[in-house]
Order: C-alpha cells, then sequence, then structure tokens
C-alpha cells in the first residue's frame, strides 16, 4: 500500500469511528470529543466542575474511555452509574462528597486501569467494592477519612502498581489487607494515624520497592512487620 493511499485510508476511518462516536448524545451539564490517533479510538466525557449532585445516566456513550466527573457535589454513586461502559480505562471521581460506595459499583469496567477517588469523605471500604477491576493499574485514595483497611479489600486488583492511601485517619493495619498485590510497585501511607502494622500486613506484596510510612505514630518498629516485601528499597 502506498504512502498516500495508506494516509487517505487513515484519514477515512478516523472520520467514520469519530463520526460514529459524536454522533452519540453527550449529557446535557457535560462536554463531550473523541479523536483518533495511531490506530487508537479516545472519547473523552468531561463532566467536571458542574456543580453535580449525581452522576448523569442519560447521553453518556458506551464507547467512552475517559469520564471525568471530579470537583463535584456527588455524594453517592448509583450501583448501574457506569452500567455498559466497557470501554472505559480512566474514571476520575476526586474532590466529591463520596462517603460510601456499594459493593460491584464498578463491576462490568474490566478496561479501567486508572481509578480517582481521593479527596472525598470515604470511611470503609468493603471487600467487594473493587469487584471487575482486574486490568486496574493505578488507585488513588489519598485524603479521605479510611480508619481501616479490612483484610482483601484489594484482592481483585491484581494488576495495580500504584495504591496511594495517605492523609487518611488509618490506624491499624490488618493481617491481609494488603492481601493480592502481587504486581503492586509503590504504596504511599504516609500521614494517617498508624500506631500498629500486624504480621503479613503486606504478605505478598513481592513487587513493592517503594513504601511510604512515615508521620505515622508507630513506636515499635520489627522485621516482621515487612514480611513480605522482598523487592522493598525505599522506606
Amino acid at each position: 500500500m502506498s504512502t498516500k493511499v495508506f494516509l487517505l485510508a487513515a484519514f477515512f476511518f478516523s472520520h467514520i469511528f469519530t463520526g460514529v462516536h459524536l454522533s452519540k448524545p453527550c449529557p446535557k451539564q457535560c462536554s463531550c470529543h473523541s479523536s483518533w490517533l495511531r490506530g487508537v479510538s479516545s472519547v473523552v466525557v468531561d463532566c467536571s466542575k458542574r456543580g453535580l449532585t449525581s452522576i448523569p445516566t442519560k447521553g453518556v456513550s458506551r464507547y467512552v474511555t475517559s469520564l471525568y466527573l471530579y470537583k463535584n457535589f456527588i455524594a453517592s454513586i448509583h450501583p448501574q452509574a457506569f452500567r455498559g461502559l466497557r470501554r472505559l480505562k480512566e474514571l476520575s471521581l476526586h474532590s466529591n462528597q463520596l462517603s460510601v460506595i456499594e459493593n460491584g459499583t464498578f463491576a462490568g469496567l474490566r478496561r479501567l486501569d486508572r481509578l480517582y477517588l481521593f479527596t472525598n469523605l470515604l470511611q470503609g471500604i468493603n471487600n467487594g467494592v473493587f469487584q471487575g477491576l482486574a486490568n486496574l493499574k493505578t488507585l488513588y485514595l489519598h485524603e479521605n477519612l479510611l480508619r481501616s483497611i479490612p483484610p482483601q479489600s484489594f484482592k481483585e486488583l491484581k494488576k495495580l502498581n500504584l495504591l496511594t492511601l495517605h492523609r487518611n485517619h488509618i490506624q491499624v493495619l490488618h493481617t491481609g489487607s494488603m492481601e493480592g498485590l502481587h504486581s503492586v510497585t509503590s504504596i504511599f501511607l504516609h500521614q494517617n494515624k498508624i500506631r500498629k502494622v500486624e504480621n503479613n500486613a503486606f504478605a505478598g506484596c513481592k513487587n513493592v520497592v517503594k513504601l511510604q510510612l512515615g508521620i505515622n505514630q508507630l513506636s515499635n518498629i520489627t522485621k516482621e512487620m515487612f514480611i513480605g516485601l522482598e523487592s522493598l528499597k525505599e522506606l
């Protein structure tokens, strides 16, 4: 195929796919745009800074790859809010008023790799909250009101690389709190109220290179606290 023919074909298909995406309705409170670059399509739905109290469920394209809902006044998420968004890769819900997220809320978002939940009012994490997020790479949970991390909270996140939990109110890291985080390389837990790390809290976290535990209330540090951290280089 000649260069000219290839460019014409690329132009043609980019307009076809862009047209398909843009032909879908856009929530009236949001702005939407799509693009086609190097054979990869992206559809962005931006609902940030709109004064929203709930997540728009009508008009969101099923082709959406990035959904921005940050800096609103959203206090809860309807269990079906993200139903059908199977191509979603990035979901930003930070800087809202979320206090609880129901189990299964993100089920079906199998392509999601970035989830932003920082600067909310989350007080706890249920074991099923992250169900279905098998491809998630980064999870931002800092600046919430979390007091504890129940065992197996992150067991679904087999491919997670980065976990931020700093600036919460965590007091104890229980045995199994970080269970399942086999791929994580960085965990941020600084600026909490951690006074105790139980044995095997980090069991299975063999790829963690960086662990931030500064500015906490630990009075006694033992080697048993770090069981499982085989690759740790920075503490």
